[in-house]
């Protein structure tokens, strides 16, 4: 039988390794794709952290011109 391959791990490796599992399952709230990241929006004084993956983040977001205009998130 193979030996464990987190069991030579430091309780700190341990830790960062989980953080990191933790943030590739995050899903994206738009299309439910893996790796999401926690992003800031604001509308008209509302401030929200969303989980949207980078995809949906760019294909979604406006231009800093047109985000000024009150169309923006």
């Amino acid at each position: 039988m193979s030996e464990d391959p987190l069991s030579g791990l430091s309780r700190r490796k341990l830790e960062e390794l989980r953080e990191r599992i933790d943030r590739e399952l995050q899903s994206c709230v738009i299309d439910g794709r893996e790796g999401a990241v926690p992003m800031l929006v604001s509308n008209k004084g509302t401030r929200a952290t969303l989980l949207i993956c980078i995809p949906c983040f760019e294909r979604l977001r406006l231009p800093q011109s047109r985000s000024e205009e009150g169309g923006g998130a």
